[in-house]
């Protein structure tokens, strides 16, 4: 894989990861060996909270990774957690890499209560320029089912 990121001229702005699964360190490497990314979808990754920490904080020379990132897609990712997506999201907007589109769906432990109380405490709702989409997962099925019992046992009393 790196050595396929490294050689592409002209640099990719677009890149599409479907049921990747890399280690931190690779998807670090990745990030900083692409300047000119703008757009960044993956889909059904097992990435980890590291991962979307690095995204919101620059290395140790000051050089921010995927600085042009315009638009990160996740969907699927399902053990990252709110936290780390709003802390991310925060960094990046407070330093100015905006305009910015996060679009986080069907992420297993990404609540959009959780994501818009931070970046309403970090006072990033009210960013010109940043917009967050944030889709909860649906209940499970057992789950609709016990709340229906339960709705139904409550009329029978």
């Amino acid at each position: 894989m790196r050595s396929v990121l490294s050689r592409c001229n002209p640099p990719l702005r677009v890149l599409d990861f479907d049921y990747v699964d890399m280690r931190t360190k690779d998807f670090l490497w990745c990030f900083l060996h692409l300047p000119f990314l703008e757009e960044f979808r993956i889909v059904a990754s097992d990435m980890s909270n590291n991962v979307i920490a690095a995204l919101g904080q620059p290395d140790a020379n000051g050089v921010w990774p995927i600085p042009r990132l315009r638009t990160l897609v996740l969907r699927e990712c399902n053990l990252i957690r709110s936290k780390f997506v709003a802390g991310m999201i925060v960094a990046r907007s407070s330093a100015n890499l905006l305009p910015a589109h996060y679009d986080l769906t069907r992420c297993e432990e990404v609540e959009w209560q959780a994501v818009s109380s931070a970046l309403e405490v970090a006072g990033a709702l009210t960013i010109k320029g940043l917009s967050v989409h944030v889709e909860d997962v649906p209940p499970r099925i057992d789950e609709e089912l016990h709340e229906a019992i339960q709705v139904l046992d409550a009329d029978q009393d």
